[in-house]
């Protein structure tokens, strides 16, 4: 064949039939192929686009974000279709630090821990800040099989917080399930104790 097998195999990814088990973004690809491209081509990357309207919210949001002397978590409630989701991907958008992610029902539990872990390692502001060794433990803990891993997240998210100036943005935080709250209750001071912001949206129907 006149192809590798890794790059067989990152074409099969990409090309899966469901969206879940494809790449989260051109970084994770790029990591696949070569991690040095990452440095390389990020110092051409064009900035993020900057969307108008949900003023008052972004105005309100982008004053949390700018407080460096804060650790508290913040609340984005609404009905359902009130714009909650637009919201956080509009922030996600003109933040390279943030990290967006939005609590699917179809992948729930470990599943849905793993793709945290891969959309943490993945934000091109975390990936070109962290060691190669804490990327290597990262994988291994998206590739273990399900088991009881809130020990490990804990001591991952502790180096992250203190090595990287991120946040998160968390979706549809109404529908998570125990494991995922467990977890969740575990990182949030972590993050607090660092200064890392952590949104929450949900529903106000609930």
């Amino acid at each position: 064949t006149r192809y590798s097998e890794k790059t067989l195999n990152i074409i099969k990814k990409l090309l899966s039939k469901n969206p879940d088990d494809r790449y989260y973004n051109s970084i994770e690809i790029l990591a696949e192929i070569d991690t040095s491209l990452i440095k390389e081509l990020s110092k051409t990357w064009s900035p993020a686009k900057v969307f108008a309207g949900r003023t008052d919210a972004c105005s309100i949001l982008k004053t949390y974000f700018n407080d460096k002397t804060s650790g508290e978590i913040f609340a984005v409630k609404g009905s359902e279709g009130a714009g909650k989701s637009s919201l956080l991907n509009q922030i996600a958008s003109e933040y390279n630090e943030a990290v967006l992610i939005s609590y699917n029902k179809a992948r729930p539990g470990f599943e849905f821990i793993k793709e945290l872990l891969g959309k943490l390692l993945y934000n091109e502001i975390i990936f070109n800040s962290i060691t190669d060794d804490l990327k290597f433990r990262i994988k291994e803990l998206i590739n273990l099989p399900m088991g009881d891993i809130t020990t490990q997240i804990k001591a991952v998210f502790s180096r992250i917080s203190h090595d990287c100036s991120f946040f998160i943005l968390f979706d549809n935080f109404n529908d998570i399930d125990e494991l995922v709250y467990d977890v969740i209750i575990n990182i949030i001071p972590i993050l607090q104790v660092n200064k890392r912001k952590f949104v929450l949206a949900e529903d106000t129907d609930i």
